[in-house]
């Protein structure tokens, strides 16, 4: 589909993606593939690589966006999704957008911004998506992806990207890793542990170890800060001068701000 005026086409938003098949080939009806693929209850990674393979039999080789995706915390609701701790919720949150993003989503929409009415039971899941409660009061998802939102901020792209070499000493397979680099030249290196943060079954917050390990870059930086977003605003480490610092990581994002 082209033309000077081009309206870019969404593709249907599935609930279910396994009805891709039903639907068939819209490659060249669509620019981008559109599904809803939502974790129910499991880490974040647990769509891929089923989701996105569904969605490319609509898509061919088009981008895929998710435009719903997220966690609830109605705990005593078991008719459907089961869902998180409001604690467990902070956690895989901002991990599915990084997650998303590693595994090529070019955009990922979290449903819902604010829960839909009071339920102090916890009992209706339709009630609970929100990052905000319905009475406004703000949950620790809310202030976490406030809080990485604002350690990532850029207003645009690096004017020329550049290239950081960087190594971890840890082979722990379940360490995912994003680099981002902002256009003032500040790279972001973005940390976490993929593994399940919350027992569903026992329906308890899993209390996971960080792992530790050393980051070495290929060259000193001028300033390396680190940042917790789950946890707080300011920064939880800084290091001057240097190519090599110490990381303790968490099954939540642990961003290091590297300034050269």
């Amino acid at each position: 589909m082209a033309g000077a005026n081009h309206i870019k086409v969404f593709g249907p938003s599935l609930a279910f993606a396994s009805h891709s098949p039903q639907v068939g080939d819209l490659s060249q009806q669509i620019d981008v593939a559109n599904i809803h693929p939502y974790p129910a209850g499991k880490m974040p990674s647990a769509v891929f690589p089923e989701q996105v393979d569904l969605a490319k039999v609509m898509a061919g080789p088009k981008a895929i966006v998710f435009t719903e995706s997220g966690y609830h915390n109605a705990l005593n609701d078991h008719r459907g999704q089961p869902g998180v701790s409001e604690a467990a919720a902070a956690k895989y949150i901002p991990r599915l957008f990084l997650e998303d993003f590693i595994h090529g989503i070019t955009r990922t929409y979290l449903y819902e911004f604010m829960d839909e009415g009071p339920d102090p039971g916890l009992t209706d899941a339709e009630l609970h998506w929100g990052l905000v409660r319905s009475d406004g009061s703000e949950k620790p998802a809310f202030l976490a992806m406030k809080n990485l939102i604002a350690e990532l901020n850029d207003t645009a792209e690096p004017a020329q990207p550049q290239h950081m070499d960087w190594a971890i000493n840890s082979a722990d397979p379940h360490i995912h890793d994003l680099l981002l680099e902002k256009s003032n030249g500040v790279f972001d290196l973005i940390f976490w542990q993929e593994i399940s943060s919350y027992d569903l079954r026992s329906q308890k917050d899993i209390e996971n170890p960080s792992v530790s390990a050393q980051l070495t870059l290929g060259r000193q930086a001028a300033q390396i800060t680190l940042y917790d977003p789950v946890q707080q605003s300011q920064p939880i480490g800084v290091y001057q001068n240097t190519r090599s610092i110490p990381l303790a990581i968490p099954d939540e994002p642990l961003v290091v701000e590297i300034k050269f």
